[in-house]
């Protein structure tokens, strides 16, 4: 029973210091970021913050940025998501090499979900898949394991309000899983 009070006690006591260390917090407190460099409402969504680090015009700081992020952080997953959108919208499909290709093939492979990126991760390894120099059973190892993640990620989301969207994704991991022959 000592204990019982004893935890009480010390539950209360966190709850009002809690309390009182997020009184001091200024929500309104503006962005330090330049109004240029500010997301739109849209990316904003996707982000879920302001804070975004900054919001790149060029397509070598993007590309830098994207490389620097550590994949294995679940808290980076939506920025690096964020990134690769970036930089396929600044055309990365049209700015690197095929060896660059692989690279963000491998690391949008790599991550544990891509569902935001799954069309342009198609374009990607359709793009790959039209040269004859690229042995298809490396863009089909890769295919495979970008298939699986995000196959289970859109298997295990709820998608009440969302269900075309979850329908256009199935489609295109479809049409991944028929190119490279996928399991």
């Amino acid at each position: 029973m000592k204990h019982l009070h004893k935890l009480l006690f010390i539950l209360i006591i966190g709850f009002f210091s809690c309390q009182e260390n997020s009184e001091k917090i200024d929500f309104e407190e503006k962005s330090e970021i330049p109004e240029s460099k500010q997301l739109d409402a849209n990316t904003r969504a996707i982000v879920g913050s302001d804070n975004y680090p900054y919001s790149i015009d060029s397509f070598e700081e993007l590309d830098e940025y994207f490389r620097s992020i550590e994949a294995n952080k679940p808290e980076n997953l939506t920025l690096k998501s964020h990134a690769l959108t970036g930089l396929f919208v600044q055309g990365l499909l049209q700015n690197i090499s095929d060896e660059e290709k692989l690279y963000y093939a491998r690391a949008m492979a790599n991550m544990s979900s891509a569902l935001p990126n799954v069309t342009n991760f198609y374009d990607l390894m359709h793009s790959l898949n039209d040269k004859n120099h690229i042995q298809f059973d490396r863009l089909q190892s890769i295919a495979q394991k970008f298939y699986n993640r995000n196959l289970h990620t859109l298997e295990s989301m709820t998608w009440e309000n969302d269900k075309d969207i979850k329908n256009k994704k199935e489609i295109i991991l479809q049409k991944i899983k028929d190119e490279f022959q996928l399991e």
